[in-house]
C-alpha cells in the first residue's frame, strides 16, 4: 500500500510548502540552519515577563563559610569590576563578593589590627581606584582598605577634635576626598587623600536658623557638591565646594501636602537631581538643580497591594531609574524616568527559601543591577537588570581580573 503524502512545512527560503510521501522524504534545498539556534537564543535571552530580572543571594548568615559570620548587614557598596561589598554591624566585619561568587572577610573587628578596633560598621563607600572605605559606629572611626589588603584607620574622634561621634554614612568623590556624617554629634566631616580632616557643617546648618541635627544620609555630585539629610531637623543640605550652604528641602516636602520626616538616604544622580527618602512620611523626593521638589513615590508602593513602608534607602542608576527599600514592608522599588513605580523584590527573596527582611543597605552597578542587604535575615540580594537578559552573555565584565573566586 503507498504511504499516505503529509504535507510538510520547511523554514526554506522561498518558504514554499513540500508535499511527498512518508518514505521518499526529500531534504530541502537551501534550510535555514541558523533558525532553531536563534530561537533558542532569544528564549534563553529573553527578560523575566515582569521585567525584574533575576534575583539571587549572594551572601548569608554564613558569610565566607569559613568562620567569618555576616549579622546584621547594614552598607552594600560596588567598585567598578562588578564586586559586592557587604558590612556587618554586629558580625563587626565587611565582605567582598566576587562576580563569580567568591566570598572574603576583609575586614574584621581588628580593624588595621594596630589596636583601633571597628565595632558596628554602618556605611561602605568604594572610590575609583576600588579602596574601600567604612565607618564604625560604635567604635566612633573609619578604615580604608586598599586593593593591595593595607587596611588603616583614616577618621577617629582624635582626628577630629574628639567630636566624631556615631559615624553613620560616607561617601566619596572624584578627587578621593571622603565625606562623613556624625550622626550622633550632628557635623559632617571631609578627609581629604592627604589625611586632612575638615568639619564642613554642624547643627547650626546654614547659619540662617535651619538646624542641622542627626545626620544620616550623604551623596556627592561631580562637581564636589555635597548633600546631607538632617533625620531630626526633616531636612537636606547642599554644601558647595567653596563652603556655601544652603537647605533644599525641609519638612515641608513638596509643599503640596507631601511632608518630609526623618529623612535618611541621600543619592544624586549624573543631572544634579537629588534624591531623599523620609522614613516616617514613608515616601521619596527628587529636588531638581533649580530647586523643584517632587514626590516621586509615597506609602501606596506601587500602588497596588505593595506599599512602601519605612524607606531608609535610595539610589539611582545612570538610565535614571530610582531605587528605594522600604525596611518595615520588606521590599525594594523602582521608579523609572518615565514615572512607573515597580516592585522588584518582596519578602520572598529569591524564591527559594531565602527571604528579605528588614532591607536598609541598596546599591546599583555600571551595568544596572541592585544590589539590598536584608538586616535581620542576614544576607544580602542581586536584582538582575533586565538589560542583562538581553545584551548579556552571563559574564557582567570585560575585566578578567574580577573574575577571581581565589583572592580578595
Amino acid at each position: 500500500m503507498n504511504a499516505p503524502l503529509v504535507r510538510l512545512e520547511y523554514a526554506v527560503s522561498k518558504s514554499r510548502p513540500v508535499s511527498c510521501a512518508c518514505a521518499e522524504l526529500r531534504q530541502p534545498r537551501q534550510l535555514n540552519r541558523s533558525a532553531p539556534f536563534l530561537l533558542l537564543l532569544l528564549l534563553l535571552l529573553a527578560p523575566p515577563a515582569d521585567g525584574a530580572g533575576a534575583v539571587t543571594e549572594i551572601i548569608d548568615s554564613s558569610g565566607d563559610g569559613s568562620g567569618g559570620n555576616l549579622s546584621w548587614p547594614l552598607g552594600i557598596a560596588t567598585d567598578a569590576s562588578g564586586n559586592v561589598y557587604v558590612a556587618g554591624f554586629l558580625s563587626n566585619n565587611v565582605f567582598k563578593i566576587t562576580p563569580r561568587g567568591g566570598i572574603f572577610e576583609i575586614i574584621d573587628s581588628t580593624g588595621a589590627g594596630t589596636g583601633n578596633p571597628l565595632d558596628g560598621p554602618t556605611a561602605l563607600a568604594v572610590d575609583a581606584a576600588s579602596n574601600v572605605y567604612v565607618t564604625g559606629f560604635n567604635s566612633s572611626n573609619g578604615f580604608k582598605r586598599t586593593p593591595e589588603g593595607a587596611i588603616t584607620e583614616f577618621i577617629n574622634a582624635g582626628m577630629t577634635g574628639g567630636t566624631l561621634s556615631g559615624p553613620r554614612s560616607l561617601a566619596v568623590d572624584a578627587a578621593g576626598n571622603v565625606y562623613v556624617t556624625e550622626s550622633l554629634g550632628d557635623s559632617v566631616f571631609k578627609v581629604t587623600p592627604a589625611g586632612v580632616v575638615t568639619e564642613i557643617i554642624d547643627e547650626t546648618g546654614d547659619g540662617m536658623g535651619n538646624l542641622f541635627l542627626g545626620p544620616i544620609g550623604v551623596a556627592v555630585d561631580g562637581a564636589g557638591n555635597v548633600f546631607v539629610s538632617g533625620n531630626t531637623t526633616d531636612n537636606v543640605f547642599r554644601i558647595a565646594p567653596g563652603g556655601m550652604i544652603s537647605e533644599i528641602v525641609d519638612s515641608g516636602g513638596d509643599g503640596m501636602g507631601n511632608h518630609l520626616i526623618f529623612p535618611e538616604g541621600v543619592a544624586v544622580d549624573g543631572g544634579g537631581n537629588v534624591y531623599v527618602v523620609g522614613q516616617t512620611s514613608d515616601n521619596a523626593f527628587q529636588v531638581t538643580p533649580g530647586g523643584t521638589v517632587i514626590e516621586l513615590a509615597d506609602g501606596t508602593g506601587d500602588g497596588g497591594s505593595n506599599l512602601l513602608d519605612g524607606p531608609e534607602a535610595i539610589t539611582v542608576d545612570a538610565a535614571g531609574n530610582v531605587y528605594f527599600a522600604g525596611r518595615e514592608s520588606d521590599n525594594v522599588f523602582r521608579r523609572t524616568p518615565g514615572g512607573a513605580i515597580v516592585e522588584i523584590l518582596d519578602e520572598v527573596g529569591d524564591g527559594d527559601g531565602n527571604h528579605l527582611r528588614q532591607p536598609r543597605g541598596i546599591a546599583v552597578d555600571g551595568a544596572g543591577n541592585v544590589y539590598v542587604t536584608g538586616f535581620t535575615s542576614h544576607n544580602a540580594f542581586r536584582i538582575r537588570s533586565p538589560a542583562f537578559f538581553i545584551f548579556g552573555n552571563g559574564f557582567e565584565s570585560g575585566d578578567t581580573a574580577a573574575w577571581s573566586a581565589t583572592s580578595p
